[in-house]
Order: structure tokens, then sequence, then C-alpha cells
């Protein structure tokens, strides 16, 4: 049984950090100070409160509190657990003033059992919840987002029998021509026979019963005839299981489908396949993080009516709901863990957060068709060996959780690389005519970095440019709308005229708040999205169905790329050689300015 507790929650800024000192947890100050603390729906990113027309705590970094009281009948045969589905970043939670425990990581769930001894009829749930930036964090102390705070994802209570489902994993083991092969494979809380049953349109096509009573196995299904799952025929299954020796059930939607990677491309479900893809960041206006569903929807049904096929969820989990409407819609998804940038790979701490996120995002969606790959860094810099040990080790352990996906980082290093050898397909970011030369140069940079892992498949998992809504300039100028569509159209024909080339994901979907981007374009906002934060479309948007469609020859330089490895020690020096103490000086100023430690006073 799952009770939400989203709804109506009290809150109280803690900018002096007095909240433990004075036991604000404690059920008598709640009591005492409830009429005078305010209210808002939770869940909600405290950036989107607004006091009195003021929002108070926009750019707000530090500890905010949130109250709940909930109603129960406590049960000595259940247990009893708080599920968060997101909380930035870190937090600590009290039931009836006892501390139940703490967390760490922005964006993935987590739950905590809730002791019997401590349950009343009336109880008083107190969260500690602060968001401020560390090095050792994962993500670290920079990044091109923007840093919302809050519990801003659903919040619900769980009550289950002693005997339970932990979880359970399902995937396909073999795809043939007449039939289809599952693996399924759970865990329980005591040892337990369960029995199962597969429904497609609500009939039922297969059932059974485990072997043994056991708390950790797993069993193989044969699916006859199997209906696939795929971007242009999303067919869905339903898996149902119950325990035997108990009352506890499980229900998982499934979708029959096998992803590789041969060394000619992608192939799902033994048949090629290219990628034709758009990242988005998990934010909209005035909602921050906290996207209604229909919001989501609308999002995902423009991506695909535009002609994409792919979404990559950048640079870190989305909420579930969105994982679930791609599984829906037929959107492949790609998703990431927020290693990114410079963090600090030689802390193990940092790697133990890092290991930490990848598992709670493999076990959440391990079981949607749509996720085809898990990525375990953004634009680091493999080219020191802390980061190089780091991220191997995480895709090690990826593959080490999930053996049935693509395990990859994103690199945005064209010769330096060494690591991307050992990824199941090499991903660059390229922003030429951007950042770097022109976009008429991609042909000849394009065929010298694949030299450095020749003969298999590569995507390009950004590119791009910058535009601010409604600039228009028939010179070209940067941040014009007709700059990004060039810049945009030039890239996407070059990348489709290459046969190593598996597919590619445009930067970015829609416009979102950065503290890095401040000139007088983007005013605070990463503008290379090709609608608007507000949803309006730029040029682009209106152009990329009929660039997607375009036939382009297949091309190679024929001439140098394979001595462009000769580059290598270039890159790697202007990497080196303070880049990176250049780039803490810049962010240290431009965050500080953008970020508060205090919240707006009032007027």
């Amino acid at each position: 049984m799952k009770v939400s507790l989203n709804g109506t929650w009290k809150y109280k800024c803690d900018a002096e950090q007095l909240g433990e000192h004075e036991n604000w947890h404690n059920p008598l100050f709640i009591k005492e100070n409830w009429d005078l603390l305010s209210s808002y729906e939770l869940p909600c990113c405290w950036n989107s409160i607004v006091e009195d027309g003021i929002p108070r705590y926009d750019r707000f970094e530090g500890f905010f509190w949130f109250f709940r009281q909930f109603e129960l009948e406590p049960d000595s045969t259940k247990e009893y657990y708080l599920e968060f589905k997101g909380v930035n970043y870190s937090c600590k939670i009290w039931v009836n003033g006892s501390y139940l425990g703490d967390h760490q990581g922005g964006f993935v769930p987590f739950k905590l059992k809730i002791p019997q001894k401590i349950l009343e009829k009336t109880n008083y749930l107190a969260v500690e919840v602060e968001n401020i930036r560390k090095f050792e964090r994962i993500p670290a102390k920079y990044f091109d987002w923007f840093n919302w705070g809050g519990i801003y994802r659903d919040i619900d209570l769980h009550i289950l029998p002693k005997l339970h489902f932990q979880w359970i994993q399902i995937f396909t083991k073999k795809l043939g021509s007449n039939s289809a092969i599952l693996k399924i494979k759970y865990k329980l809380t005591q040892k337990s026979k369960i029995r199962w049953q597969i429904f497609q349109n609500n009939q039922s096509i297969a059932n059974g019963e485990s072997k043994t009573p056991t708390k950790l196995g797993e069993f193989d299904v044969i699916i006859p005839n199997p209906a696939l799952w795929s971007p242009i025929s999303p067919n869905l299954y339903q898996f149902h299981a119950h325990l035997q020796d108990g009352e506890d059930s499980i229900n998982e939607r499934i979708g029959i489908r096998i992803i590789e990677v041969r060394q000619d491309g992608l192939y799902l479900n033994h048949k090629k396949i290219r990628i034709r893809g758009i990242s988005l960041h998990e934010e909209l206006l005035p909602y921050g993080r906290t996207i209604p569903k229909e919001d989501r929807l609308r999002d995902l049904k423009m991506i695909k009516k535009l002609g994409f096929n792919t979404l990559r969820t950048a640079h870190y989990s989305h909420d579930e709901t969105l994982i679930e409407l791609a599984d829906e819609l037929g959107l492949l998804i790609l998703e990431e863990i927020p290693v990114y940038w410079y963090c600090d790979f030689a802390n193990p701490e940092s790697l133990k957060s890092a290991a930490y996120q990848l598992q709670s995002l493999i076990l959440r969606d391990f079981n949607h068709p749509s996720v085809i790959l898990w990525s375990v860094g953004n634009e680091i810099p493999v080219e020191h060996r802390n980061c190089y040990n780091f991220i191997n080790r995480l895709m090690q352990y990826a593959r080490k959780l999930d053996s049935s996906r693509i395990i990859t980082y994103v690199s945005n290093r064209m010769f330096a690389d060494k690591l991307r050898i050992k990824a199941d397909i090499p991903c660059i970011n390229l922003y030429l005519g951007w950042y770097l030369g022109s976009e008429r140069n991609l042909n000849f940079i394009l065929d010298s970095i694949y030299e450095t892992a020749p003969n298999r498949p590569w995507l390009i998992t950004e590119f791009g440019a910058g535009a601010q809504y409604k600039f228009h300039s028939e010179a070209y100028e940067k941040f014009s709308e007709e700059k990004q569509a060039s810049i945009i159209t030039h890239s996407i024909e070059t990348f489709n005229s290459k046969d190593y080339i598996a597919g590619w994901i445009l930067w970015n979907y829609r416009d979102f708040r950065s503290a890095l981007r401040t000139n007088k374009y983007q005013q605070g906002f990463n503008r290379k999205g090709i609608f608007s934060e507000k949803n309006e479309p730029k040029l682009i948007a209106k152009l990329i169905p009929r660039i997607m469609k375009k036939k382009v020859e297949k091309r190679r330089f024929k001439f140098l790329p394979k001595y462009s490895i000769l580059l290598r020690p270039v890159e790697i020096a202007l990497f080196s050689l303070g880049f990176q103490y250049l780039q803490e000086i810049f962010n240290r100023t431009l965050f500080n300015k953008f970020y508060r430690n205090k919240p707006l006073p009032k007027e």
C-alpha cells in the first residue's frame, strides 16, 4: 500500500543554519509554530515560492525546512517506509523527533524505514534540505544549469507486509525470429515462491511460479511471437507477480526489445537504427523541476512530431514520469548521472557517491524499454589519471549492474581521450562553428577524431548554437536565429554523410537557466534551445523536420586524418596548462554573483 504525502506542507528558510541547534525537528516546536509557519504545496522547488508577490528564494543556496503531519493506525504486522523521489541536494529526516537518517544526491529516489516504536496516530515529519555546491559532491561546484533546491518530486509513505518484494528486474535475454526469452530477477525480504502472469492488451499470455522458495532468484520466460517495442511500435506488456507465502504483489510494465552495438552501427531488435535525438533539461518555468505530467507529455509529443526518435535526459536523471511517457510514445532514452566537468576524482567518497547514484538510477529505470544507454559522465578531463580511473570504474560497475544496455560516457576531448576505446560506443560533444572554428571544418575534424577509435560506430551527443528568440540578423550575427539555424543545418548534414556515425543528439530542446550565461542575449539562460524558455519556437524548430529528411551523399576526407593523432599532446597541453585553474576563477566569480546565501528581504 502506498499513501501519497504530496500536498500542503509548512516550510521555513534557515539561512542562519539554526534549525538543528534550536530543535526545529521536535514535535513541540512544530506544534507551537504550526500556525505561524508558511504553507506551500509539495513537491516544489523552493526557488518557485512567491511571498507577497516576491520570489524571495529564487537564487537561494542554503538550508530549508519542511514540515508535515500525517495520520496513521500503526499495525505491528506491517513495515513503514518513507520514499522521496527527489530532494536536492542533501537532506536529514525526523519523524516524531526521532532521527531517521540522511541522504546525499539530488536526482535519485531513496527510502528510509520508520521504526514501529516511534509511530503514533498523529505523526510529525520534519525534513531539513540544503543545496550548497561542494567540490566533493556529484555534481560538484560548477555546472551549466540552475541549482534548484527543495523536495521537488513525489513523497510517499509505503505500508508493507514484512514479506515483500524489494525489487524485480526484467529484460530480453534473447530475441529469435518467432519468440523471445525474458530473464526475470527478483529480491524479497524473506524466502517465498512467486507466482507470475504476463498480460498483453489485458489478456493473459503466460503464467507460472518459481520452483523453490528463495529471497534472491531468477527464471526465464518464453514469449511466442512477441510484439516488439520500438519508436515506431511502442508495444507494452504487463508483468504481474505475487508472493505465494504473503500478500504483497508487484506490477511492472515492460517492453520486449534488444539494443546492440555492432561494428557498423546501432541495432534495435536486430535492425539497424540511426539516432536522431535532442537533449532536455528538467526545467520549465515557473515550476522549476516540478513539471506537471501534462507539460512533460506535451514536450515529448512535440519532440516526436519534429521527427526526433531519441531524448538525452542530460545531465542527470529526470522524474520517472518522463520515462514512463517515453515508453508509451516510443522515444529512445539516454540517461546519465551528474558526473560533470571537474569533480574531486581523487576522493573515494566522490566515487562512492557517483556509484550510488548510478546504482539507484539503474535500479529505478531497469524495466523501462525506452532506456537504451547509461552514461557515467559528461565532458570530464579523462586525460588526467584520476578521472580516467574514476570513469573506467564506473563503466565497469554499470556493466555489472546491467549487461543489457549500452555503457559509455560523454567526452569533449577530440584527440586526448584514450579511454573511449573501453566504452561500448564513443560519444563526443562538438560545437564547431559556435565555440571553436567553423562548422565548415566538420568533415575533416570528424574523420580525424574517428581515427582515435576506428572501426566502430560513434555517437555525437551534443552540438548546436545559441540564439535569442526573435533576434534576427541577415548578417548571421552570433545569437541570431539565422546563425543558429545555419550551424545546426550544416552539422546535421555533415553527420548524416558519415557511415561511422550512428546518430546525433542536438543540444537543446528548450532554453534553460544557468549562472554561467550572463551576456545581453542570454541574461541568465543558456540559449541553445530550439524553443525559448517560454516554449516559443525559434527558426531552427520550424526547419528541423525538413533538415532531417534531406538526403546527403556519403563522404570521407581522404587525406591527413589518420595523422591528426599527433594533435593529442597539443590538446593535452591545452587542457593541462592552467585551464582548470582559469576555469575555477571564471566560474567562482559568476556563481558568487548569481547565487545568494540569504533570501530577498520582505518589502
